[in-house]
């Protein structure tokens, strides 16, 4: 064994934070669905995309996002579940249970957090549609925190 090669030795790297373009609470909210009862909380809820976009710009993972919009939203006093678990069911009979890769926001909007995407995908949009029919949301949000802006878009599953 020869421990000694180069592609052994550590090298160490500074990561500069990438500063996001500003991005304001009336950008996100254009496109969005008719909340009704649920403005506020879409409101409070881009606030807090706004805030956490500001504060740490790009280059994290989407976990690391994840947490700090939840985080964020917990400090507003607004409940949350990261990572919820929905009901799979079929004809009527239950399947099983299975655990949904994005965030519940008070039972009434789902949010997908990506990070480092190059743009939003149609699987995208196909994997929270599916996640807003299993946790029975009227209303959803894909965000990605790419390298050097924030890209979103809002929707509703598909009806039945």
């Amino acid at each position: 064994f020869d421990f000694g090669k180069d592609s052994l030795l550590h090298r160490r790297a500074n990561h500069a934070l990438a500063a996001f373009p500003p991005c304001s609470v009336r950008e996100l909210l254009e496109g969005s669905p008719d909340f009704g009862a649920d403005r506020a909380l879409g409101v409070s809820l881009c606030e807090a995309v706004v805030r956490v976009s500001a504060q740490y710009g790009g280059g994290y993972r989407d976990t690391t996002y994840r947490g700090l919009l939840a985080a964020d939203l917990r400090a507003e006093g607004i409940s949350g579940v990261v990572t919820p678990v929905a009901a799979v069911r079929a004809g009527g009979q239950l399947l099983g249970e299975t655990r949904c890769d994005c965030m519940s926001i008070a039972g009434r909007l789902g949010v997908l957090v990506l990070a480092l995407r190059d743009s939003l995908t149609a699987t995208d949009v196909a994997v929270l549609r599916t996640y807003l029919r299993l946790l029975e949301l009227p209303h959803g949000l894909i965000l990605n925190f790419a390298k050097d802006r924030l890209d979103h878009t809002w929707m509703c599953p598909r009806p039945k």
